[in-house]
């Protein structure tokens, strides 16, 4: 089971007793559980747990339990089964003072229980539930005490009247014994089989049904209730101490109906009947240690830090420790938010610094993250490809110049140069010659892209078109004129898979430009008039066919490039002029590109990732 943490508010302080400390700010963490069903090392099931005690001196913790009409003797570090009194031991158990033995009515309610280090005895309570006419319901108190082995055994029980129905009990230091009944506890007295005054716990952590109870003082008394919650009530007050209330419910609890104090550890009986039969919390006992709050430390993680606007964002709360609070100030002036992981819509572009403050009782903590939204028609640029090999970068909207392109080969004079394309990193890429050489070239200051291997290559013959990179840059493919497509591998990644449905004019020199949407899933063929003829990479489908596609019967187009986000791309005709298209939105306009007007020279168009 994972673990929980509850943090309690701080403002009580109280002296040491009975070993209990008493943090300043206090909170509860599992540490393990205790089956009930069977106990560990043991083919016997409690049938229930609905009440327990602890006997210092054996280091014993017995779990009582109606639904088997028995009470089990425990081993506390372990939870093994040690002794089990069963439904046989309390028909024969004596009255005090005389009398008939114990009818089975008289503890088949069995709630509670209690040890009088002062007398070394032991008290196990019933209560007035649940049987029905004829049978009669009748309250008991059962005191047990040490046989010559040292073994506790039943030796008296005493007849309660059926408005007792004690549903908790437990000894206070100064020796006298409590029971406790809605939401009201009152004294016991065994021998004269007498209850004290009834006094009212108030508090909303408590409510109204009290079903275990545990003093840590002459003053502290800690209660389990119907509301699921542990408490500490006063006794000089009758009330639930402010910042001492304990929510049980995140830790799996579902009917809390016991509780005892060892050291600093509180261990609490779930009678819960519902479970199912292999659920491992049926009827366990939570042991849970009570330790000083630390403080919280915030961190978080951004969906996206740098992305055009307007967007979502998400902020993923990866703070550790006890969390009471979460605080989000998304530093562009909008309202804060108290979620745990919110979402945010930026509509502005900026640079905005993400503040996350996660509180709880001792102390907060910070964390900081910058998030860069870009405008909306900020897109990276690229580069338009000369017939001699000269890469010659523009704009796109909003977005900077490109870095210039270097180390690719360049034929002065010789129009040979016929494809480009950059890597998925767009520190690099490829230049395809008309014989399908592949000449490789850097980025501004980025290594030169990685050699190909596989490429087809026509000696003299001036037939390739086109080159195109997947985009996670295994490889890709190189266009012929006639319309065939021919994988390569780029470094030792194997060749990509066949391409389907793309166009192919045997004999014809019509195709010029390849382009890969931005999920490899396909792609388009461009041809000298400007259609775009889509294709599929393998068994995936078609790609839409674009809108708004320049086409021409006076000039020759060139090349085909798609932006790096796949929702439109450009292409570029012999002069050097860009077209753009749409495939789910037109892109921003270029702005900065090469044009020779009158000179038929521009061979290809290609766009940095990330566009």
């Amino acid at each position: 089971m994972v673990a929980v943490f509850v943090a309690i508010a701080n403002g009580v302080t109280a002296s040491s007793a009975d070993a209990l400390t008493y943090p300043t700010n206090p909170v509860l963490s599992l540490n393990r559980t205790i089956p009930g069903d069977p106990f560990p090392g043991s083919a016997i099931s409690a049938r229930d747990n609905e009440g327990s005690v602890y006997v210092p001196n054996d280091d014993a913790l017995w779990v009582i339990a109606d639904g088997a009409s028995s009470a089990f003797e425990l081993d506390r570090a372990t939870g093994n089964l040690k002794r089990q009194i069963r439904e046989s031991d309390f028909l024969a158990t004596p009255q005090f003072g005389g009398g008939p033995t114990a009818s089975a009515n008289r503890f088949s309610d069995l709630e509670a229980g209690a040890y009088d280090a002062a007398t070394d005895s032991l008290y196990f309570f019933s209560g007035n539930c649940c049987l029905s006419a004829p049978k009669l319901n009748e309250p008991g108190a059962f005191r047990l005490q040490r046989n010559s082995d040292g073994d506790f055994q039943l030796e008296s029980f005493q007849p309660l009247p059926e408005w007792a129905d004690p549903t908790a009990a437990a000894v206070r230091p100064d020796g006298a014994l409590w029971t406790g009944r809605h939401e009201f506890i009152r004294t016991y007295d065994y021998v004269s089989n007498s209850f004290g005054p009834e006094l009212r716990i108030s508090g909303a952590s408590v409510g109204t049904r009290i079903y275990g109870m545990a003093f840590a003082g002459q003053n502290d008394l800690f209660v389990v209730s119907g509301t699921q919650k542990l408490s500490r009530v006063s006794m000089s007050t009758m009330s639930a101490m402010p910042g001492w209330s304990f929510d049980l419910i995140p830790y799996g609890i579902k009917d809390a109906r016991s509780v005892e104090i060892v050291g600093d550890q509180f261990f609490i009986g779930d009678g819960y009947d519902s479970r199912n039969r292999n659920d491992p919390l049926r009827y366990a006992t939570f042991v849970f240690d009570l330790t000083q709050l630390r403080p919280p430390t915030a961190a978080f993680s951004v969906s996206a830090t740098n992305v055009r606007g307007p967007v979502t964002i998400g902020f993923l709360d990866e703070s550790t420790g006890s969390i009471a609070s979460h605080r989000w100030d998304f530093g562009d002036g909008s309202p804060i938010s108290t979620e745990a992981s919110p979402f945010h819509l930026y509509t502005a572009a900026g640079t905005f610094t993400v503040t996350e403050t996660v509180t709880n009782a001792a102390a907060s903590s910070v964390a900081t993250r910058q998030v860069k939204i870009l405008e909306s028609t900020y897109r990276s640029g690229g580069y338009t490809l000369d017939g001699f090999g000269g890469l010659h970068p523009f704009r796109i909207g909003t977005g900077p110049l490109p870095a210039a392109a270097t180390g690719s080969t360049y034929w002065n004079g010789w129009d040979i140069a016929r494809g480009a394309a950059l890597n998925p990193t767009g520190r690099g890429g490829y230049v395809l010659d008309g014989f399908g050489g592949v000449h490789r070239f850097r980025v501004g200051t980025g290594l030169r892209a990685v050699p190909t291997t596989g490429t087809p290559y026509w000696p003299s013959w001036d037939i390739a078109r086109g080159i195109a990179v997947l985009p996670d840059g295994s490889g890709g493919y190189v266009l012929d004129g006639f319309g065939g497509l021919h994988p390569f591998g780029i470094g030792a990644g194997p060749p990509p898979r066949p391409v389907t449905g793309a166009p192919y004019w045997p004999g014809q020199d019509i195709a010029q430009g390849v382009a890969i949407n931005a999920d490899g899933s396909g792609g388009y063929v461009l041809d000298r008039t400007g259609a775009l003829h889509p294709f599929s990479i393998g068994s995936r489908p078609k790609p839409p066919s674009p809108s708004g596609v320049y086409r021409s019967t006076t000039q020759v187009l060139r090349g085909v490039a798609l932006l790096g986000d796949g929702r439109g791309g450009i292409t570029v005709d012999g002069r050097g002029g860009l077209h753009r298209f749409q495939i789910s939105e037109l892109p921003p306009a270029t702005s900065g590109a090469a044009t020779w007007p009158g000179w038929d020279i521009a061979r290809d168009v290609t766009i940095l990732p990330g566009s």
